[in-house]
């Protein structure tokens, strides 16, 4: 009987142990690999996001072959349990009985996907795993999405780590296997798997040890394609979810029912979205676009990775981040990729373990959040429940609008509502402004990165911010707030972020000056009028630090 590789954030077919565990079941039944993707939906996702989505779809529909990959929106464990539903209906009346040449208790198909650990992933998996069987079916989860798969590295007592340091110390010595070779070839999965997978399938035939699996992958005809359709078409989805972003709304959602299904294969076609003329990095994404992001990267910009990663005008960072919110390349890729490159004799030590760190921080968020999932919205720190944030609606709107009247702050905003990506220090440029000058609830901020940033990650999003806060794990303090005018200073030295982002101050060049220190951009917010078409500051940035100081006294 078939296997059904289930599709989520792991948009590749390379390196992964799913697709290769969903090979190995197929081929001990002498049957085929059928491929599903679950989007979700949500009203908010915005339209550089819909974008990179769809593109890492068409590279993985290309990868897969024509006629496999089939997608279908709504509730993911939802749409799972109709679709295997719908399956069994069209197996049995186009191939007879589902159930022919499976053992009594043995399920008639495996259900295979990559473990999600943020909480609606969790949640998803929970509902499978109990509703699958009474269909015949079973939920099998293999491998995950990091280096280190949440809760496995424990301190000395068994509890989880609340610090990054000490994390990233047994992190840095955990092993952690190969990357696994998967690849398709004429439809085909074709994979070297180990002894997890083997004991799994002991009727593989494999030694103890693993070895190669050869499995097809399911074409539809199509005929299939119209009974699947018929079927799932008079079927109700539930409307209103997001795969992996849990929703404060989410538990009302889940009562409500939408349209009925759309069913329809992946995208073929990449969907491309320009800014001056030229196609936005941001939307390239896929496997193919990963692997070539990755070469460029140790080429050209490992070697100097732990100092120019913080300018924020140079392609100093590795862009991989929206390639791992995908999952179209795997982190053990990476660094694997890394460690075997010719160029990595040429990179300094300290540069590969900058860039590792940061893989490291994003396993430690990801650990702490399956650890504690209440911590994706609520303060790490409890003291802050008391804090007194001021709610404001207009500053919000003037901050997400890139209209503070602070350069550096308006410049940041303007790069993610154009491209979906902001450079990471600015991130913290930005956070730091609206929850430390704007006294704004992090949740807010938190929220609109969510719903604009197509590097968006659960984990990362929500606990980087509350680092910013003060309110986290290994929080910024509350009384380390970022200046503006020195961080754009420092950062965008000769002022080419600026005035790439904010076109209004190119045109201030001459007030500015070839490096616009910080004495010139106070000038500048001093000048009167104010360059022609920039706002006037809306706060007192040396004020608003004292009001900050003040209320964190408040709470200690």
């Amino acid at each position: 009987m078939p296997a059904l590789i289930w599709y989520r954030r792991d948009l590749r077919t390379e390196d992964h142990p799913a697709l290769a565990n969903a090979a190995a079941h197929a081929a001990a039944q002498n049957s085929e690999v059928w491929a599903l993707h679950t989007p979700g939906s949500f009203p908010d996702i915005s339209k550089l996001q819909q974008a990179a989505h769809h593109n890492a779809l068409a590279q993985l529909h290309q990868a897969l072959g024509e006629g496999t990959l089939q997608t279908l929106d709504g509730e993911p464990a939802t749409v799972v349990l109709d679709y295997v539903k719908a399956l069994k209906e069209l197996l049995e009346n186009s191939a007879g009985a589902t159930t022919a040449g499976v053992a009594d208790g043995e399920p008639w198909l495996t259900v295979h996907a990559t473990e999600d650990y943020t909480p609606i992933g969790k949640h998803e998996q929970a509902e499978l795993a109990e509703e699958l069987p009474k269909l015949g079916a079973k939920l099998i989860l293999t491998g995950s999405n990091y280096l280190v798969a949440p809760g496995s590295i424990r301190t000395d007592s068994g509890g989880n780590y609340k610090v990054y340091t000490p994390y990233s110390n047994r992190w840095f010595e955990h092993p952690w296997p190969a990357p696994m070779d998967t690849k398709i070839e004429n439809h085909r999965v074709h994979a070297t798997v180990g002894r997890t997978i083997t004991a799994q399938v002991p009727n593989l035939g494999l030694p103890p040890k693993g070895g190669e699996i050869s499995a097809p992958l399911h074409q539809l005809t199509d005929q299939e394609k119209q009974i699947l359709s018929d079927v799932l078409g008079s079927q109700a989805k539930t409307a209103e979810t997001r795969n992996g972003v849990p929703r404060k709304n989410r538990a009302e959602a889940l009562k409500t029912k939408g349209d009925n299904y759309q069913y329809q294969l992946a995208p073929i076609e990449e969907t491309t979205i320009t800014r001056d003329g030229k196609t936005l990095w941001t939307t390239q994404v896929g496997q193919e676009y990963a692997k070539a992001r990755l070469e460029d990267f140790i080429n050209q910009g490992l070697a100097d990775y732990a100092t120019a990663r913080d300018h924020l005008a140079e392609d100093g960072t590795s862009r991989l981040s929206i390639q791992l919110t995908y999952g179209t390349i795997h982190p053990r890729t990476i660094i694997r990729t890394i460690e075997t490159h010719p160029e990595n004799q040429n990179v300094p030590d300290k540069d590969r373990w900058t860039y590792a760190k940061e893989l490291a921080w994003r396993e430690f968020y990801a650990d702490y959040l399956d650890a504690r999932p209440e911590t994706g919205w609520e303060n790490v720190n409890p003291k802050f429940e008391n804090f007194e944030w001021d709610y404001n609606e207009e500053t919000y709107e003037a901050w997400k609008t890139g209209q503070t009247g602070y350069p550096v702050v308006d410049a940041a905003m303007h790069q993610l509502n154009e491209t979906g990506w902001m450079h990471n220090r600015a991130r913290m440029i930005v956070a730091s402004f609206l929850t430390k000058d704007l006294h704004l609830p992090w949740q807010w901020g938190a929220q609109y990165f969510l719903a604009n940033l197509v590097d968006e990650d659960y984990a990362s999003n929500q606990h980087g911010w509350q680092w910013c806060a003060g309110t986290g794990t290994d929080a910024s303090p509350y009384f380390r707030i970022f200046n503006p005018y020195t961080q754009s200073e420092r950062y965008d030295e000769t002022g080419k972020y600026l005035a790439k982002w904010v076109p209004a101050l190119a045109e201030a060049k001459d007030k500015l000056g070839p490096k616009p220190t910080k004495k010139a951009l106070k000038g500048l917010h001093q000048a009167n009028p104010q360059p022609a078409g920039y706002p006037a500051p809306i706060i007192n940035h040396k004020e608003e630090r004292e009001d900050a100081l003040a209320r964190y006294e408040a709470i200690k």
